[in-house]
């Protein structure tokens, strides 16, 4: 199982490790939202009155994560930036822009996650 923010701070050093160029939003993830059904929330000024330009994670994130868990958030990180790196592009791009990302820095990603956890799991 996860540790909880360990496994939000290894996705977020692997995503702009792998994609420096990438738009992150203003800073590190906020873990408040909670969206019914949604992993996150690129909170793009502009879009909607009080937008702060962060990435909003939701708050299941925060409990213990299993394997897949952990490979959602790293997924949900990589959407997220691409809905502010294209704000005009559908989720047709940005899906499986992100899966393909998650999938090819998986590995980067369980290195970061061990080294920052200071667990093997």
């Amino acid at each position: 199982m996860g540790l909880e923010q360990c496994d939000i701070d290894a996705a977020e050093r692997t995503a702009k490790e792998r994609l420096p160029n990438m738009n992150f939003g203003a800073g590190s993830p906020r873990v408040d939202y909670a969206g019914m059904g949604w992993y996150g929330e690129a909170q793009i000024p502009g879009r909607k009155p009080n937008y702060d330009g962060y990435i909003h994670l939701n708050t299941m994130f925060l409990k213990p994560l299993d394997e897949r868990m952990q490979r959602k958030i790293l997924e949900t990180y990589y959407h997220e930036a691409g809905h502010f790196t294209w704000p005009e592009a559908y989720h047709d791009v940005i899906f499986p822009y992100a899966a393909k990302n998650a999938e090819a820095s998986w590995e980067r990603f369980k290195t970061v996650r061990s080294k920052l956890c200071k667990c093997g799991k």
